[in-house]
């Protein structure tokens, strides 16, 4: 006997995702309803959860009854369905940070902060997905910074999407260095890797929500293009700006600069 859930899952869970994707579009289009909509949101988001719950519940039934014919694969296709859903609502969460950033409706905490055990917590949280592509993920120079005032949770998340993004694109063998120093009164970030690059062309529009350079995409690479349009957000809600340098073929460079 053959466990017949997974066709129905995957239907149901392709509903959901037409779903989700059709709301978040209107919560960017229909600001002045947000709230509303980012109910809406929340609840398939909590729908999406319950839904992997009872199939993990289910599956694991199934295979305390029918334990000699489960298949492997099945357990397979469930973890990638897990797999997908995170994704799918780290996406609308996304949607839903640019949303608010957009209305002017997202809360900053500003605090006196040390940029440096930030970027040694996103090194340190990255680090299994460089060693994993044989990459060399470092700090370099590191050296006493001034405290900057910043929300730390806002600015972590810029760090992570340069260095993920570096760590995406670069790649097996390759290096990616992270540095942070004082200039002029105002602390600069950068985060350098050793990819394949962007066309000059391109690296301003790949601060636009929904854009990503046509070399990632035909690379397959996965994203929702909207993680640099969220770090620009940020940094400029910080009074400070962001930016790339690159060129097809010379690894790529992302900045931000914070007021000291």
């Amino acid at each position: 006997m053959r466990l017949t859930i997974f066709p129905r899952l995957i239907l149901g869970y392709l509903l959901i995702f037409i779903l989700v994707l059709a709301i978040s579009v209107y919560a960017i289009l229909q600001l002045q309803q947000f709230e509303t909509v980012t109910r809406s949101i929340q609840e398939l988001d909590n729908q999406i959860l319950e839904s992997e719950k009872r199939l993990s519940d289910s599956l694991l039934s199934q295979m305390r009854y029918e334990r000699k014919y489960v298949i492997l694969k099945d357990r397979v296709l469930y973890d990638i369905i897990a797999r997908e859903s995170e994704r799918l609502i780290g996406m609308v969460n996304s949607i839903l940070d640019l949303a608010k950033m957009e209305a002017g409706m997202m809360v900053f905490h500003f605090n006196p902060t040390d940029m440096m055990p930030l970027i040694h917590q996103a090194i340190a949280e990255i680090k299994p997905l460089a060693l994993g592509k044989e990459i060399h993920l470092q700090m370099e120079n590191p050296q006493s910074l001034p405290e900057i005032k910043m929300d730390r949770e806002r600015i972590l998340q810029v760090l992570r999407n340069f260095i993920g993004n570096a760590i995406k694109f670069t790649p097996k063998g390759g290096q990616v260095t992270v540095s942070a120093v004082p200039k002029e009164g105002t602390l600069e970030v950068c985060v350098q890797d050793t990819g394949p690059g962007i066309p000059k062309e391109n690296l301003t529009i790949i601060f636009e929500k929904f854009q990503q350079d046509p070399l990632q995409r035909s690379n397959l690479m996965k994203g929702s293009g909207l993680g640099l349009a969220i770090a620009k957000h940020i940094i400029t809600a910080h009074g400070g700006k962001v930016w790339a340098e690159s060129g097809t073929g010379q690894g790529s460079s992302f900045f931000f600069v914070l007021p000291a």
